[in-house]
């Protein structure tokens, strides 16, 4: 399929509150990245888009519900031949995975140098992304996992030295802190705080074998307030005090072996 850029907005302001309907004509694809979560929504359903994701759909309202203003990348690309062009549900894709990633560099070069002319490897690149509208939705069991609890799973790892809740990580995505606990649970087979503390904890028991940081220091630096917190739960998976670990120099040997 051919396709021209129609419009592009590099740096889209979305206020708190806002909501609105693009093109409704169904005649241009959509291409949203936020920097921040927001939700689009289709036919009635609603979709969060975490911030380092993209949605691709026509017909799709922007919303911003979030306390803060959210700044989006917005592309809309038009078909040559729009009977091509189908109602679709949105597609959520992760851009760290690399078929999406390579779209979007590949997007924002085409539309930034030459506009106004068609682009045969991003169309290509395109094609192929919109036959994934095509698939059945499989469950997290059996297959294509829900990219917010990905995104989720992924901000742990990364930001667990920060002060993370449920109630936060569940506003990131818009969604209840019950629902996203369940969820998550379902798929990763611990609840995401549970994860957040098995990070924390390895991460200390990193630092114990290969540093001289005080216990203190190694406190701080993992996210928890306080040393007795810390021991409370580095004993709880390690069965032992951080002091303890420290110490016991064939317990240290035992993790590298």
């Amino acid at each position: 399929m051919d396709w021209s850029v129609y419009a592009a907005m590099p740096r889209l302001t979305i206020t708190p509150g806002y909501s609105e309907l693009w093109h409704e004509d169904a005649t241009k694809l959509l291409v949203i990245e936020p920097e921040d979560s927001i939700t689009v929504k289709k036919n009635g359903k609603s979709y969060a888009v975490p911030g380092g994701f993209m949605a691709i759909g026509s017909a799709i309202a922007i919303a911003n519900h979030s306390p803060k203003p959210v700044t989006v990348k917005l592309t809309a690309l038009a078909p040559k031949d729009k009977k091509q062009l189908r109602t679709m549900r949105p597609l959520i894709c992760d851009k760290t995975e690399s078929e999406f990633r390579t779209f979007a560099e590949a997007l924002h070069a085409w539309s930034e140098r030459c506009p106004d002319a068609g682009s045969e490897s991003v169309g290509d690149m395109l094609t192929a992304l919109l036959q994934k509208f095509d698939l059945p939705k499989p469950s997290p069991a059996h297959g294509r996992i829900d990219p917010r609890l990905i995104w989720i799973h992924r901000t742990i790892r990364m930001k667990y030295r920060e002060p993370l809740t449920l109630e936060g990580l569940a506003d990131s995505l818009q969604c209840n802190p019950v629902y996203l606990s369940n969820t998550y649970s379902k798929v990763f087979h611990c609840s995401p705080m549970k994860h957040l503390q098995r990070v924390r904890v390895d991460k200390a028991r990193q630092l114990l074998a290969d540093t001289d940081l005080s216990i203190n220091d190694i406190t701080l630096s993992v996210g928890y307030i306080s040393r007795s917190q810390l021991a409370t739960y580095f004993k709880k998976h390690y069965g032992v005090t951080p002091s303890e670990y420290r110490m016991n120099k064939s317990l240290r040997e035992a993790d590298t072996c």
